[in-house]
């Protein structure tokens, strides 16, 4: 019975597993194979840079020993925490002004504390995700009428704000405050009772705090220390120091832990020392002339100051290359420790018993750092560890300086016996550099951060070259270039010569192809290593096949030029320009004088802006002529100028070399070419007649046109007209067409098929300004032709005011303000038409008698708050439509298109309005999530948008700029001129097959038929 129960189990799993490998097969057959329709292009076309900004303040995590987090404060009120292995950024907190300016950082165990908006704020932050634990409103806002004492206040009080294990001190004009670090709440408060009294700082010791204040009566002024018990605020003496040259902006002063007032005097010629204890009722300030320690009256000094080292040492920088270590040893003398002659810094640290400071010196990339006891430092004591490195930065452009270090924060741990350390060296172009030496090894480079791209001040966007080798492009060169007056064998001769050459290329190609075959086949420990040559290098940075990768050329407020990769935003190149002035960026000029279409001569920019007169006195503007492929040219300016430039332009002509002209106006109204030579000279002069400059000033309300003089070699400019504007109205924004504007169409065609032609005249220049404020003011619009000076359009609005953008573009003027009334942001659009007959049909001049001007403007609501930047998308011939991009305070980047802009929009739609496409009229414009270019990539403080065509037709490329970058293409109307990327070719490919096949055979049939038939 068990054998037989045993076989029909076998016979039923048998079965079981046929059925399961026939059902299983049965599936496979049926299953086809399934391809993914859309691919997710996020990451594609676009990428995203992310930054902190020029930090103000850094501290190290020091909850362990790794020290696994560095966090900083940064001048764009943004407090994050970077990972200090890699630099990345764990996270971000981005304020507004409006909501204060952090002013200090303090970490304290694992208490991580902002203070901001004039000691006002007072923010608990975690460590770990940047979550806000709780915030304190400590201080209310004072500030003082006088406009002398806020600078003091503001320099001054960054300086007395500490913290022990129990809350932290707060001062403010009027009020001072100890809270708790750990919940924020109020231990003591001291008022200023004195109306005339304003507190400038707080300090504290062991023993107790203290508190200075400036008492101004009349004439006199007077430092007050208010002595109080550290854990109730309990007042228990004050002392007086005479200052009546406090109130200098220049003065700065530090505190000792000795309790030593140790200040730079007015002139920054002295150095004074007041004794703040308990024992000094009435005390004043020694003054120690510079004289005295060998600094000559003569002897230039580059922003001195004073700044705090440990708490009894002080550093004093003199200059660049020049700072001393002071101990203060009493009110009549100090003692210079250490002196560096090189450009450096001093900083501390601290260990359990014991304490250090650190000496840094830096010559160009070299760097010491030299680590000494902090009790027995000076010159004739030998430092306790001694490190070397260099700064690499592989993107530098070969021959120009390494930036120096501007800033440096120290992390130290004792390992082996021997002290390691990690430094986080901030550069005087913003960049961060993390360095890191374990014991007595050589520091090395752990990463580094380009801060400044999160200062762009100009953008341009260069096309890069043919994908064709050099050395191909010089064959087709020699070949095709002949002087023009030789004759036909000549030309023959050279063809044949130059076919021979192409014949020794390709054999010598094939050979290195074979070469390199031969190689591959090699073991490892063979193979020879590979270099890159010039022809691989060219084609590394060659244009693909839509011209949609180009160099981003971009000029930062840290005096530094970057190259970037438009297709992963990586540094190509960069450089540090000191010869530039540090608030040169608000007068930058980057123009494109050649391009890459001029082979064999390489292309060409010109850069110029402010000089540096700390360096080079005589010198007012500084110029760069460069390579901005490879950005040879930047080691050295290729002139420096004594005039300042008003502004500058490209002239409508080329010199022998194909370089653009540029024409400079100085403030001296003088005239100026690059480059200047005979051959530009000459051709000025025949063009002088259709050269026009207009000049707007905004301080004496002035806009101007221009003509420009020769009189031998001086040239300078006479006015030819002027727009009188009214004295009670400011100019605040003029704007001008796009030097690479393209007009495809001359006329609009309307619903009844009638041309109503645009007033296209490329040289119109928009004015906007405002008078008055709030309600009661008035934003007004002018359209001026910059030829004649004459007043194409005018229009007044009733309560506009800022923030302003305007477009000018092709026949059409878009401009954004805010209703001050409506409380909401409008959006106006003007559109000027010739009429329905064409005018102009050769070309345009603006000296041509003035007709009659059609022209529509309409006004619509734009739903969205905080645009920052407003600009118009551009392509290549000018056929697609435009849509108008918007940057967000947000950081989103909102894409309206120009024909919902259209002034033609009425309520009433009619026949021929809707045959014409015009959509019907709304107040408001609508806003439609899919509209916003970044999805969820936002940009922080966006500051611009740069837009410039592509050689697709339908493409735009955009990058938009704050304290990120976003790169990205748009399509404003869509992919028209490529096939989509889930475009089906098999199957169109068969079917065209099948249809030729068809079509064949069809043929022959009918021709087999009609043969039939004719011998019927």
């Amino acid at each position: 019975m068990a054998h037989h129960f045993g076989s029909h189990c076998h016979c039923f799993l048998l079965n079981f597993w046929k059925f399961a490998y026939i059902y299983s097969l049965t599936l496979l057959l049926m299953v086809s194979f399934c391809y993914g329709l859309y691919e997710d292009q996020i990451g594609l076309f676009d990428w995203r840079q992310r930054y902190v900004g020029t930090p103000k303040e850094i501290v190290f995590d020091q909850s362990s020993p790794a020290s696994k987090r560095v966090y900083t404060v940064t001048q764009h009120n943004v407090l994050a925490a970077l990972n200090a292995r890699t630099g990345k950024i764990v996270w971000r907190k981005v304020f507004e002004p409006k909501q204060g300016v952090i002013q200090r950082l303090i970490l304290n165990a694992n208490t991580l504390l902002t203070v901001s908006g004039n000691r006002k704020i007072v923010r608990s932050w975690d460590t770990a995700k940047g979550n806000l634990l709780w915030e304190s409103t400590a201080l209310p806002y004072q500030t003082c009428e006088d406009h002398d004492l806020t600078n003091i206040f503001t320099a001054q009080q960054k300086v007395f704000l500490d913290t022990d294990n129990g809350g932290v001190i707060l001062t403010n004009q009027r009020f001072v405050k100890m809270i708790s670090k750990d919940d924020g709440t109020d231990i003591w408060q001291y008022p200023m009772k004195n109306d005339n009294e304003y507190a400038i700082g707080a300090y504290q010791y062991p023993e107790g705090a203290s508190i200075i204040s400036l008492r101004i009566e009349g004439r006199t002024k007077h430092l007050f220390i208010h002595h109080l018990e550290l854990d109730t605020g309990k007042f228990l003496s004050h002392s007086r120091i005479s200052a009546p040259w406090l109130v200098d902006p220049s003065v700065t002063c530090v505190m000792t832990s000795s309790r030593f007032l140790f200040c730079m005097g007015p002139g920054r010629r002295i150095l004074g020392i007041a004794d703040c204890t308990e024992r000094k009722e009435q005390g004043r300030f020694i003054a120690h002339p510079l004289e005295n320690y060998g600094i000559a009256k003569s002897e230039q000094l580059v922003d001195p100051s004073v700044r705090a080292v440990t708490n009894d040492l002080v550093e004093v920088r003199l200059r660049t290359d020049l700072r001393w270590l002071v101990k203060i040893e009493s009110e009549t003398s100090f003692k210079i420790l250490d002196t560096l002659s090189n450009a450096g810094l001093f900083n501390s640290y601290s260990l359990p018993n014991n304490h250090f400071v650190i000496s840094l010196s830096q010559t160009n990339d070299q760097l010491n750092i030299e680590i000494y006891n902090a009790d027995s430092v000076g010159k004739e004591v030998t430092p306790l560890q001694r490190v070397q490195t260099r700064l690499v930065n592989q993107d530098m452009v070969e021959g120009t300086r390494h930036p120096l270090a501007s800033q440096c924060t120290v992390y130290m741990y004792k390992k082996n016996e021997d002290f390691s350390l990690r430094m986080l060296l901030v550069s005087e172009d913003y960049t961060l550099t993390m360095l890191q030496s374990v014991g007595r090894s050589e520091a090395k480079t752990l990463w580094r951060r380009d801060e400044s791209l999160s200062t762009i001040s100009k953008l341009q966007m260069i096309e890069l070259p043919p994908a064709t080798s050099a050395s191909k492009l010089e064959l087709l060169h020699a070949q095709f270039t002949v002087p023009p007056n030789s004759g036909v064998l000549s030309r023959f001769i050279n063809r044949v010569k130059s076919q021979i050459r192409q014949i020794q290329t390709y054999a010598e190609q094939i050979k290195k192809q074979r070469r390199s075959h031969n190689n591959d086949g090699m073991a490892p420990q063979q193979q020879q290593p590979a270099t890159m040559t010039a022809d691989e290098e060219l084609n590394k940075l060659s244009r693909d096949q839509f011209n949609l990768v180009k160099i981003i050329l971009a000029h930062t407020e840290g005096r530094r030029l970057f190259a970037l990769h438009t297709q992963s935003g990586r540094t190509v190149w960069s450089a540090f320009l000191p010869t530039l002035s540090k608030d040169s960026f608000k007068q930058i000029h980057l123009i494109e004088q050649r391009s890459t279409a001029h082979f064999p001569l390489p292309p060409q920019t010109l850069l110029f802006g402010k000089c540096n007169v700390l360096d080079k006195p005589d010198c007012n503007t500084v110029l760069y002529s460069f390579n901005p492929m490879t950005g040879e040219g930047l080691s050295r300016p290729v002139a420096m100028e004594t005039y300042d430039v008003l502004k500058a332009s490209v002239l409508p002509f080329e010199d022998d070399k194909s370089l653009r002209v540029v024409g400079i106006v100085d403030t001296q109204l003088r005239f100026h070419l690059y480059p200047d030579t005979a051959d530009t000279r000459a051709k000025l002069q025949q063009k002088l007649h259709s050269i026009y400059i207009h000049l707007s000033k905004a301080k004496d309300n002035s806009f101007k046109g221009y003509k420009i003089r020769m009189e031998g070699k001086e040239m300078t400019l006479y006015p030819v007209w002027s727009v009188n504007i009214p004295s009670d109205q400011n100019i605040i924004k003029v704007s001008g067409k796009r030097k690479d504007e393209v007009v495809n169409s001359v006329g609009r065609v309307l619903g009844d098929h009638t041309v109503l032609y645009k007033y296209l005249n490329p040289n119109l220049v928009s004015v906007m300004s405002v008078q008055g404020e709030g309600v009661k003011g008035s934003l007004f619009v002018y359209i001026i032709d910059a030829v004649t000076g004459h007043i194409v359009y005018h229009a007044r609005h009733k309560g506009g005011e800022g923030p302003v953008e305007m477009i000018l573009s092709e026949h059409w003027l878009v401009y954004l303000y805010h209703n001050s009334k409506g409380k909401r942001n409008e959006v106006a659009v003007v559109e000027l038409f010739e009429g329905y007959e064409e005018k102009n049909n050769t070309a345009f001049s603006s000296l041509d008698p003035i007709e009659p001007t059609i022209i529509l403007s309409q006004a619509y609501v734009l739903p969205v708050t905080g645009v920052q930047a407003m600009v118009s998308t551009a392509t290549e011939r000018g056929i697609t439509n435009k849509n108008i991009l918007f940057g967000l305070s947000a950081g989103y980047v909102y894409s309206l298109p120009k024909v919902l802009l259209d002034p033609r929009r009425q309520f009433k739609q009619t026949k021929m309005l809707q045959e014409e496409g015009v959509a019907p009229y709304m107040p408001e414009l609508p806003v439609h999530p899919q509209a916003f270019v970044n999805y969820n990539q936002t940009v922080e403080n966006i500051r611009g948008i740069y837009t410039t065509p592509a050689g697709l037709e339908s493409t735009s490329l955009v990058l938009v700029y704050g304290l990120d970058i976003y790169y990205t293409r748009v399509t404003p109307s869509r992919m028209f001129d490529v096939l989509k990327e889930d475009f089906d070719y098999i199957f169109i490919s068969g079917v065209l097959s099948a249809l030729i096949l068809v079509s064949i055979l069809c043929s022959k049939f009918a021709s087999m038929r009609n043969l039939k038939l004719a011998w019927a």
